[in-house]
C-alpha cells in the first residue's frame, strides 16, 4: 500500500469584479500512479469566508503518495 500524505492546497481568489463564489470548489491531484478523485475543498485554515476576492485560502489534502 501507498503511504498517506497531506498535501497543502493554496487557492489565490483575484482581485477581479465577482472574482469570489459561494459554490462548492473540488480538486482532483494527478500523479505518476493514479489520482485523488474529488475532493472537496472545505475547510480552510484561515478564518472567514472561502473564495473571497482578492483572498488566499489554504487547504489540507489528504491522500496516497
Amino acid at each position: 500500500p501507498l503511504p498517506v500524505v497531506k498535501y497543502t492546497v493554496d487557492v489565490y481568489t483575484a482581485d477581479k469584479r465577482n472574482a469570489g463564489t459561494n459554490a462548492n470548489v473540488f480538486i482532483n491531484i494527478f500523479g505518476e500512479c493514479g489520482d485523488t478523485g474529488e475532493r472537496p475543498l472545505e475547510y480552510s485554515t484561515r478564518k472567514g469566508n472561502k473564495f473571497e476576492r482578492n483572498q488566499m485560502d489554504s487547504f489540507v489534502v489528504e491522500a496516497v503518495s
